[in-house]
């Protein structure tokens, strides 16, 4: 994947957060946090995913892409996109 493609799946997962009123979340508040607390905190990594890419290094990159496996993994588990869903993302 290319840092303009991170930068556009990033940006769809946000619309979505924000269509579906989740407020973006550095940290959740609970330990064992819930969906909705999940779903912040992906919102607010998905915002710092494109200032990651901002910094244009390889390493702000390969967060950036360890940051966006994270959200889909936390939209896969929680049944809001089957695997094949996100495979058509990327």
């Amino acid at each position: 994947m290319t840092p303009y493609q991170v930068r556009n799946i990033a940006k769809q997962y946000r619309k979505m957060f924000d269509e579906n009123g989740i407020v973006p979340r550095k940290h959740p508040d609970d330990k064992l946090a819930s969906q909705p607390a999940n779903f912040e905190h992906c919102y607010w990594m998905c915002i710092e995913i494109d200032k990651l890419l901002n910094q244009n290094t390889q390493d702000k990159f390969e967060k950036a892409m360890r940051w966006l496996c994270f959200v889909q993994g936390c939209l896969w588990s929680y049944q809001q996109h089957t695997i094949s869903d996100l495979k058509d993302h990327n």
